[in-house]
């Protein structure tokens, strides 16, 4: 009896040989039974028939060049999924290597992330893997000095920073990482596998606004224009770094009806201003345009001027905000003219005395494929209070207090000046001469002083009676003092 026999070797462990040249010896036993038909065959063999058969095989290494070069494969994947990029996040790629051909003395390979990620941190690896960064996002690993057997797996985790701003600044989610085999044996070509991670991108945003003044008080036919400043901030509160635009919608008119006359942005990167783009109410690209109240309830509250007025419609910057990091803000700026007869106006046309002129702020994300999520957990709305005259002063009538305040102030400086003019406050010979004329007095009111003192001692020499007054000298000496000291006064004792 005559039988064909197929052999199929399983995975065989190269370790086991010395050299490739080494032969396989395979045993084939096969055992005889006596059948008859439609026998089945018994599981047990008849251990007497057994023949014994021995031959020297040599494997088919399969191999479509020669010599015969080294197979690898390998599986990355991350080691988390739905990741929300973040600042100082890591990213793990596990990596699994095989060897499908034939057994190589030493194995290395690059890896190499788009953007450019930081290896400075490698946490996990295999013991018999060696790794060193050679610059900003590529890596090279290589095996120790051992042989890479066939069909042998070694297994390893690569940690790395990833830089969330350079991913934002690509227009990209993900981050792709490419490992780039190459074996030592001669004439081997590189192998390169690639993965791609992707995340989610997710920020929490605030938006602050603010204006030079907050008030406008208007004369009941009041005419010209207003330089009216606005700016609003826009705050990243993370985690994951802002990439949006800053739309603002601006109440403007109808070409002679326009509010805003002009506007020049002085920071940021605006645009859509330079001829007052004006948007219809019905036009997609309007955002966020709401309605006036109707008239009753104009009657509960002032009313807003915004877009949605029968003859106002939107002019509307779009801001390039960039790619705002996390913690960190970016501000525009920018100024008005309005026209404030055509606010006026508009408040008349409402039965209104205050109304407000509003300009919101309104974040929006880049229109592209970038699978990202903005919470606007502040939304900023700027308000210009608006009021006609005959709610309080007019403007003309705070210009004439001003101009009367300043006239009546100046009257009576010249007033005072007058006074002292009049005075000799300002003639410096009429000043002279009193001080001179004081000085006089004095140095003839201390002579009179000291004349009299002398007198009076004089007096005192000569002896007086008490019965018959003054002697005769007494009185002679008196009417000679008196005669050259008119203003002397002289005791008589």
């Amino acid at each position: 009896t005559f039988v064909n026999v197929s052999l199929t070797l399983g995975t065989i462990d190269w370790r086991f040989f010395k050299s490739l040249e080494d032969p396989v010896t395979v045993k084939l036993t096969f055992a005889l039974t006596d059948l008859s038909i439609g026998d089945e065959v018994v599981p047990m063999l008849h251990t007497d028939v057994i023949t014994t058969h021995t031959k020297t095989l040599e494997i088919n290494r399969n191999c479509s060049s020669d010599p015969c070069k080294p197979a690898y494969v390998a599986l990355l994947q991350s080691a988390e999924k739905n990741l929300t990029l973040q600042q100082n996040q890591e990213l793990s790629v596990q990596m699994a290597l095989f060897n499908t051909g034939d057994p190589v003395e030493k194995t290395e390979f690059f890896v190499e992330t788009f953007p450019r990620m930081d290896f400075s941190r490698i946490i996990e690896g295999f013991s018999d893997l060696q790794c060193n960064e050679i610059s900003m996002g590529y890596l090279h690993c290589e095996m120790r000095p051992v042989r890479f057997y066939a069909h042998q797996k070694y297994s390893f985790v690569l940690n790395f920073f990833i830089d969330p701003n350079a991913v934002v600044a690509k227009n990209s989610d993900h981050v792709k990482v490419e490992v780039l085999f190459n074996s030592t044996e001669a004439n081997t070509d590189m192998t390169k596998f690639v993965m791609i991670s992707h995340f989610n991108l997710r920020s929490n945003v605030r938006v602050v606004g603010g204006s030079d003044f907050s008030e406008l008080i208007l004369a009941s036919s009041s005419e010209g224009i207003f330089k009216y400043s606005v700016s609003f901030d826009v705050h990243n509160d993370g985690p994951s770094p802002l990439g949006a635009n800053l739309k603002i919608p601006i109440a403007s008119g109808h070409l002679k009806s326009d509010i805003v006359k002009g506007i020049a942005v002085t920071k940021g990167k605006c645009s859509g201003f330079l001829d007052l783009e004006i948007k219809s109410m019905n036009d997609p690209e309007n955002i966020k345009s709401e309605s006036l109240t109707d008239g009753e309830a104009a009657e509960e509250g002032p009313v807003e001027i915004k877009c949605g007025l029968p003859v106002i419609s939107c002019t509307y910057l779009t801001c390039n905000l960039g790619y705002v990091k996390t913690t960190e803000f970016e501000s525009v700026e920018f100024t008005m003219d309005l026209d404030a007869s055509v606010l006026s106006a508009i408040l008349k046309g409402q039965s209104a005395e205050i109304g407000f002129f509003v300009i919101p702020g309104d974040v929006q994300q880049y229109d592209n494929n970038i699978p990202a999520f903005i919470n606007v957990t502040e939304s900023a709305k700027v308000a210009l209070r608006v009021s006609v005259g005959s709610t309080g002063q007019q403007s003309t009538d705070i210009l004439w207090y001003t101009i009367g305040g300043s006239a009546g102030g100046f009257l009576i400086f010249i007033i005072i000046a007058l006074i002292l003019w009049k005075c000799g406050f300002f003639n410096r010979k009429r000043r002279g001469e009193i001080d001179r004329a004081k000085r006089q007095s004095m140095m003839k009111q201390r002579q009179s002083n000291m004349m009299s003192s002398f007198v009076n001692k004089e007096l005192n020499k000569h002896s007086s009676s008490p019965l018959n007054g003054d002697n005769k000298d007494s009185k002679l000496f008196r009417l000679s003092a008196k005669k050259d000291y008119p203003d002397l006064e002289i005791q008589d004792r």
